[in-house]
């Protein structure tokens, strides 16, 4: 059964994704092709399973460095949407979408205990909709972006 539900969701993101598709400069597009909406993101379902997509969003792999982020799922996102991360030690977290001066926080600066948290986001009330955003993620303590580790990853809201 759990295998059904996750072939059924897996191809009701296929079919939104070829019939609502957007360029990554948050533009509507009538007529972009799926496979770009599907290469932009990391795809994934409701449980956080990767099911393809730009691997070289978020750090979600084991590279030594404990600290996690991302990535979204589902992603795809139809109405909400959550974000993980890791931090290995007390540290202050913002969680933002990046847009000049009317950059949207999520968190801005607030300080959390070590550990993983799970964030639920509503994206009707960001007014993020048949958009692709880019969520960023700052902390006091330093990590670094290399190649198993980005601290922004690309989500796309599909209402």
């Amino acid at each position: 059964m759990k295998s059904l539900m996750k072939t059924l969701v897996a191809f009701i993101i296929i079919v939104s994704v070829y019939f609502i598709s957007c360029r990554a400069d948050d533009q509507p597009c009538v007529n972009c092709p799926s496979t770009n909406a599907d290469t932009m993101i990391l795809r994934t379902d409701e449980f956080g399973n990767i099911l393809g997509g730009d691997t070289t969003d978020w750090c979600y792999r084991d590279t030594g460095n404990v600290f996690k982020f991302g990535p979204a799922f589902p992603n795809p996102a139809i109405n909400a949407c959550n974000i993980s991360f890791y931090v290995p030690t007390n540290d202050t977290v913002s969680l933002y979408f990046p847009n000049g001066g009317d950059t949207v926080f999520l968190m801005n600066s607030i300080p959390v205990p070590a550990g993983y948290f799970v964030l639920t986001f509503n994206n009707v009330q960001l007014n993020f909709h048949y958009v692709t955003k880019k969520l960023c993620i700052r902390t006091r303590n330093t990590y670094t972006t290399s190649s198993e580790c980005n601290l922004c990853g690309d989500i796309r809201f599909n209402d």
